[in-house]
């Protein structure tokens, strides 16, 4: 059986995942999945300042036209693909469906601690994110094997623990394990700002006038390299268990 090179899958978000604040404006969170062989190809489509160091989403500089040609550029490497969750932090829909998954996590916290909301929402949406990303046809092959570098976030070792447990638990039934999942700064993996311009180019279409990015998403997703719900959703527990039934 023909087995897909191994893929490294980095997660940045954009955006607050702190549900129900009076100035959210939205939230989103990117998957990008970089084969191993091109990593390098993936390091160069990435823009740069004047300094010379790799430029955010959401630099002053960065606006449509330059991050849309970003897209475009990191789309056309071979094997490289992409998927964004994005959320309503106001809507009070979403406070329920957090409530409950802080019940459902308790068990497995230690006792008096809890996941602080925006990390369950950040969690959820990475979960969610890497089933939705594992189901892209870029791959050709079925995978044996990914690891997982996620931008890193104030969340303390213990949470993390948690949620790698978690998530590797639940990507098994996807049936590719996770070999590795780490927590980085841009500075240690700069392949986290592929995520970076992926999830910010993604937000920006559904908040700002942004024609450009807007159409080089529509083609990436045309292409079958990105898959991403365009507006912000309600967060729907069942629709995480969906994901990896899709995949099953």
């Amino acid at each position: 059986m023909n087995i897909a090179p191994p893929y490294h899958m980095v997660v940045d978000e954009s955006g607050t995942p702190h549900l129900a604040e009076a100035n959210a404006c939205g939230f989103a969170l990117a998957v990008a999945a970089i084969p191993a062989l091109n990593q390098e190809a993936v390091l160069r489509q990435l823009p740069r300042r004047g300094d010379g160091s790799y430029m955010k989403a959401s630099d002053a500089d960065a606006g449509d036209a330059l991050l849309a040609s970003a897209l475009k550029a990191l789309f056309g490497v071979t094997g490289f693909g992409a998927s964004v969750v994005s959320i309503d932090p106001a809507n009070p829909a979403n406070v329920e469906a957090i409530e409950r998954a802080e019940q459902a996590f308790a068990p497995h916290m230690p006792s008096g601690q809890r996941f602080p909301r925006g990390a369950l929402v950040r969690g959820l949406a990475v979960q969610f994110a890497l089933a939705r990303c594992l189901a892209l046809p870029i791959f050709g092959a079925p995978l044996s094997f990914i690891n997982v570098t996620l931008d890193a976030v104030a969340e303390p070792e213990e949470l993390r623990r948690v949620f790698r447990e978690s998530s590797m638990s639940a990507n098994e039934i996807c049936g590719v394990a996770i070999a590795d999942m780490s927590w980085k700064h841009v500075w240690e993996e700069p392949l986290l700002f592929a995520a970076d311009l992926v999830a910010g180019a993604c937000r920006r279409s559904l908040v700002a006038n942004a024609p450009c990015c807007r159409a080089a998403l529509h083609e990436a997703e045309d292409r079958g390299n990105l898959v991403y719900n365009a507006g912000f959703k309600s967060i729907d527990p069942a629709s995480f268990a969906r994901g990896y039934d899709d995949k099953r």
